[in-house]
C-alpha cells in the first residue's frame, strides 16, 4: 500500500469524519429494480433458458421481471379481419395454450418473492396488432379499438391476478403507436380502457401509464406526451382539462445511447439518464394537479449495447455505464425504479446484429450460473448484481455502491489497483438495509475499484469526472 503524504493524510481524515456523518444519499423509498426477461418468459429461448432466467433473476436481487406480452402473438387467429367464432376475448383460456410458458415463469418469480409486470402492447414495427382489434380492420393503420384492448387486458388481469401490468409500450413512438400525431389521445383511451378491464377482474396489482421511449426522431418527447395523454395545458400552466387517469404511476425508458450517462443530450426533447429533470419536474408538476397519484417515476428499461453491435460499447464500458446510470436514477428522488435491458443478448438477425446487445449475457451464453462459472456471462452481469460508480470531484472520489442481493445490512469490502501496481483493501463497511453504501475518500490518478462481497469480486471500474 502507497504511503499518503502528509497533505493527503489530513484529507484522508477529513473523509473519515465526513463518512462517519454520512450514509448513502437520498432515494426514493423502496426504490426497485426491474430486469426485462420477456424472450425468455414467453418461451422463445426455449424451457431451459426460461427456468435459468428465473434462477438468474434471484441470483441478481432483481424485484420484478418486466414481460412484454405482443398482442398479435397470443391472439387467435391474428391476420383475419374476424376474430374466430366462439372467441371470448376477456377469458384467457379462450387465446388457447400460449400461456404455458409465462404460467410458470410467473408461478416460478412467486416463489422466489420475485414480482411480474406484463406490458400487454403492439409489436414492432409500427405496433403490429391483430386485424380484427384494429379500428379499421381492413386498413394498414395499427389503431387498436380501446374496447377490442380493454378485453385483452382483462384476459390478462383475471389470468394474472397479482402480477402488475404496463400499457402498452413507447406509445410516444411511431414504432409501437399508430397514427404518431394522434397517439397521445389513443394512448389516453388505452389506459382508460386497460383500467376498465381490470376492474372487471378481481386484479389487485400496480397499473403504470407512460412507458415512454427517451424521445428523438419520429417521436414525441416525453414531457410533451405526458403532458398531452393528461389533458394538461401547455407549460403545466393549470389543471387537466379531462380526468386523471385511473393509474398507480407513470414509467419511462431513459436509454442514454451513444452518449455517457452523465451527457445532457442537445435535443431539449430527449430525457436520458443524464436530462431526467426534463421529466421528473413536469412529473412532480402533473402529480401536484392532481392528473397523477405522487408516486414517482418508474424506470422500466435501461441499458447500454455492447460488442458485436456496430453501435455497442466494449463489456468493460458496459458494466460502468450501467451502475453509472443507476447511481445517477438513485440519487434523484423522484425516481420509484431502475430496471435493466435485457437480461440475454438478441440474436443476430439474418447474420447481423440489428436488434438489442445490451444484456447481462451474451446471446450464446448456456444456462449455467454466472456465479459457477458460466460462459457467457458478462462483467455486467456481476456489475448489476454489485454495482459500484466513482465519481471524482477535485481531489476526492465519491464511492456509491450496491449488494443487491442483499436482504438486510451486509459487509462489503472495497478493494482497489493503481497504475504503480500497488493494490489492497481500501476500506471495509456495512451497507445499509437494502444493501447501499456511499462513502468520500481521496482521488488518486488512474486508480480502479472493485467490489468484494462473500468472496465474490465484481468488475474493476474508474472514476469519472461529471457535472
Amino acid at each position: 500500500m502507497k504511503t499518503l503524504s502528509a497533505g493527503l493524510l489530513i484529507t484522508a481524515l477529513a473523509c473519515a469524519a465526513l463518512l462517519a456523518l454520512s450514509g448513502p444519499a437520498a432515494a426514493s423509498p423502496g426504490q426497485l429494480t426491474i430486469v426485462d426477461a420477456s424472450k425468455e418468459a414467453t418461451g422463445l429461448y426455449g424451457e431451459r433458458r426460461r427456468k435459468a432466467a428465473v434462477r438468474d433473476l434471484e441470483a441478481l436481487g432483481a424485484d420484478v421481471i418486466r414481460i412484454v406480452v405482443y398482442w398479435i402473438d397470443v391472439a387467435p387467429k391474428p391476420h383475419s379481419t374476424r376474430p374466430p367464432r366462439g372467441f371470448h376475448p376477456t377469458r384467457s383460456k379462450s387465446y388457447g395454450h400460449v400461456w404455458s410458458s409465462i404460467d410458470r415463469t410467473v408461478g416460478e418469480a412467486k416463489r422466489r418473492g420475485i414480482r411480474v409486470l406484463l406490458v400487454p402492447t403492439g409489436r414492432f414495427p409500427h405496433g403490429v396488432i391483430p386485424h380484427w382489434a384494429r379500428r379499421h380492420p381492413a386498413k394498414k393503420k395499427n389503431v387498436p379499438r380501446a374496447r377490442a384492448y380493454r378485453d385483452f387486458v382483462q384476459a390478462l388481469g383475471s389470468r394474472y391476478p397479482r402480477a402488475d401490468i404496463a400499457v402498452w409500450n413507447e406509445p410516444n413512438s411511431a414504432a409501437f403507436l399508430e397514427p404518431h400525431p394522434r397517439a397521445p389521445e389513443i394512448y389516453r383511451r388505452l389506459v382508460r380502457a386497460a383500467a376498465r378491464g381490470l376492474a372487471a377482474t378481481r386484479w389487485r396489482g400496480t397499473l403504470l401509464a407512460g412507458e415512454t421511449s427517451q424521445g428523438g426522431s419520429f417521436q414525441i418527447a416525453p414531457a410533451e406526451f405526458l403532458r398531452r395523454t393528461l389533458c394538461i395545458p401547455p407549460g403545466f400552466s393549470g389543471p387537466p382539462t379531462c380526468p386523471p387517469l385511473p393509474v398507480d404511476g407513470w414509467s419511462h425508458h431513459p436509454y442514454s445511447l451513444g452518449m455517457t450517462p452523465w451527457q445532457v443530450p442537445a435535443d431539449p426533447g430527449l430525457a436520458t439518464s443524464g436530462s431526467l429533470a426534463r421529466l421528473t419536474v413536469p412529473l412532480a408538476k402533473a402529480e401536484a394537479l392532481g392528473a397523477l397519484p405522487p408516486s414517482g417515476l418508474w424506470l422500466t428499461e435501461y441499458g447500454y449495447e455492447t460488442v458485436p453491435d456496430p453501435k455497442g460499447i466494449t463489456f468493460g464500458a458496459q458494466a460502468e455505464f450501467n451502475a453509472l446510470g443507476e447511481r445517477l436514477a438513485y440519487e434523484d428522488p423522484m425516481v420509484a425504479s431502475f430496471a435493466q435491458y435485457l437480461l440475454r443478448d438478441d440474436p443476430p438477425l439474418n447474420g447481423r446484429y440489428a436488434a438489442y446487445e445490451s444484456g447481462l449475457r451474451t446471446h450464446r451464453s448456456g444456462v449455467r450460473p454466472c456465479l459457477a462459472g458460466g460462459a457467457g456471462c458478462k462483467p455486467g452481469w456481476f456489475a448489476f448484481r454489485t454495482p459500484l460508480a466513482v465519481r471524482l470531484d477535485g481531489d476526492l472520489a465519491s464511492v456509491w455502491g450496491r449488494v443487491r442481493p442483499a436482504r438486510a445490512a451486509t459487509t462489503v469490502r472495497i478493494l482497489y489497483r493503481d497504475p504503480d501496481g500497488g493494490t489492497g483493501v481500501l476500506t471495509t463497511l456495512a451497507t445499509d438495509a437494502r444493501g447501499y453504501f456511499s462513502f468520500v475518500t481521496p482521488a488518486v490518478e488512474g486508480r480502479r475499484w472493485s467490489l468484494n462481497w462473500n468472496g465474490v469480486t465484481g468488475p474493476s471500474v474508474q472514476g469519472y469526472r461529471y457535472p
